[in-house]
C-alpha cells in the first residue's frame, strides 16, 4: 500500500472515529489502544532514558504549520531495530507533555515496524513544535523509554 493510500484510508478511520468519540479536549480519541491517564500529563517525571536498540524514523520531517486546511495532529513513522515489533505501546510528546497513546502495527507484504497516532490540534503551538516518540519500560507506563525525536 502506497503511503497517500494509507493516509487516504487513515482520514476516513479518524473520521469515523470523531463520529462515534466527538472532538473536544477530552482525551478519549487520543489514547484508544492505551492508558488514557497519560494524555496532558508533563513527560519529564515518567521519561527515564533512550530505548536500547530502537530507533524511530517520522515520516514528516517537519510539522505543518495550523491553518483552516492542515491540522498538524497526525504523526507517524517507522520503528527500527533488532528489537522492532508491532503491537508495542508507544506514547507521543508534543512540546513536553503526553499528547496521544497507541499502538506500533505491520502493513501487510512490508517489513518492519510502524507507528500512526492523532493528537490534538491544540497540542501544537504555531511552528517549532519538539515531538517525540516514547514506548513504556519494565515496570509499566509510569516510566517511559525515549524512541526518538523530531525538532520542528
Amino acid at each position: 500500500m502506497r503511503l497517500r493510500a494509507f493516509e487516504h484510508r487513515q482520514a476516513a478511520v479518524v473520521r469515523r472515529r470523531v463520529a462515534v468519540l466527538g472532538t473536544g479536549s477530552g482525551d478519549r480519541a487520543y489514547a484508544v489502544w492505551g492508558p488514557r491517564g497519560l494524555v496532558g500529563r508533563p513527560i519529564a517525571p515518567l521519561a527515564v532514558r533512550r530505548a536500547a536498540g530502537l530507533r524511530v524514523r517520522f515520516v514528516r520531517r517537519r510539522l505543518p504549520a495550523p491553518s483552516r486546511t492542515v491540522v498538524p495532529g497526525f504523526i507517524l513513522g517507522r520503528i527500527a531495530g533488532p528489537r522492532a515489533a508491532a503491537g508495542r505501546t508507544v506514547v507521543l510528546e508534543v512540546d513536553g507533555r503526553v499528547a496521544a497513546v497507541g499502538r506500533s502495527y505491520h502493513l501487510d507484504g512490508r517489513p518492519g515496524e510502524r507507528f500512526a497516532l492523532l493528537a490534538p490540534e491544540d497540542a501544537f503551538a504555531r511552528g517549532g513544535d519538539d515531538v517525540a516518540l516514547y514506548t513504556p519500560a519494565r515496570g509499566g507506563p509510569e516510566r517511559l523509554r525515549l524512541l526518538g525525536r523530531l525538532s520542528g
